[in-house]
């Protein structure tokens, strides 16, 4: 997430609470007259859900597309394993190439072994090891 971006996330969120709860106490003050309890309905709207909203909207857009472009970078680096080593991978590999937690990778080697009926061995020292069978050059195609 950019600089920029943060700034205005927390700009917009920290000014929309803060001006929702003060509009919120003076809506909530019974000594309050009516005129300041309209006045405070607007800002609360205006000036303290608006930009609160907002800077959530902004936030969550932002995580999404990070959490897209993590997931991009992740599948191009399993399938660069994947091809550097012909179809064979281990946890190990992957969590050092990504630098990601290694029960996270577990759990998305299980997954691409599922969706790609790869098969799995486990080796002498516990070691799993899964293999992706690659297309062999046939007519053309790789």
């Amino acid at each position: 997430m950019k600089l920029g971006t943060k700034v205005a996330i927390g700009l917009l969120l920290g000014w929309g609470i803060l001006i929702t709860l003060l509009a919120t106490a003076k809506l909530l003050d019974p000594d309050n007259p009516p005129q300041e309890r309209e006045e405070a309905k607007v800002a609360l709207v205006m000036f303290g859900l608006a930009p609160a909203s907002l800077g959530g909207w902004i936030w969550y857009g932002a995580r999404r597309q990070a959490q897209q472009q993590q997931t991009q970078q992740l599948q191009s680096r399993f399938f660069t394993l994947l091809q550097n080593n012909n179809g064979h991978i281990t946890a190990l590999q992957l969590a050092m190439v990504t630098g990601l937690d290694g029960n996270l990778v577990k759990a998305y080697l299980d997954e691409q072994a599922k969706a790609f009926d790869a098969i799995y061995d486990v080796t002498a020292d516990g070691t799993v090891v899964y293999y992706f069978e690659l297309a062999k050059r046939q007519g053309g195609l790789e």
